[in-house]
């Protein structure tokens, strides 16, 4: 997920991996920029702007796989016949990207909602999951 967006900015637009990271948590995915929208970035104690279009072009790529991914196993349920009316994005993955539940609902043709845990103590990437729905399961009736 994150990672590899990151590894495939950093190759692709062939910048440092911290510039990269810092691209990848600007990403807005809901909206097309146009060739000459940029996401301003720190390269030391410089700005940098890197181009949005390319960025996000190749930060939908990995996307793009991972929802077609989600799709398949939601297919995969439907056929149990189960109905699955939303799905739930944990983790520090591409959860943190902007416009994604909007991004996603549009290609899975499902409610998509972001999930993170409340309590600073477990707001953890390793944690995030678990938490996320433990704190689902108690909120559900």
């Amino acid at each position: 997920g994150g990672a590899h967006i990151t590894a495939d900015l950093c190759e692709k637009l062939q910048i440092p991996f911290s510039v990269a990271e810092q691209v990848k948590q600007k990403l807005l995915v809901s909206v097309k920029p146009t060739g000459l929208d940029t996401y301003d970035v720190y390269k030391g104690n410089k700005i940098e702007k890197v181009p949005s279009l390319m960025a996000n072009e190749v930060a939908l790529n990995i996307i793009d796989d991972i929802i077609n991914e989600v799709a398949n196993i939601v297919d995969g349920f439907e056929k149990i016949p189960y109905d699955i009316h939303t799905i739930y994005l944990t983790g520090g993955g591409i959860g943190f990207f902007k416009g994604i539940e909007f991004y996603m609902s549009k290609l899975v043709g499902k409610k998509v909602k972001v999930v993170m845990p409340t309590q600073l103590k477990y707001q953890k990437p390793d944690l995030s999951s678990v938490m996320a729905l433990l704190d689902v399961s108690l909120k559900m009736e």
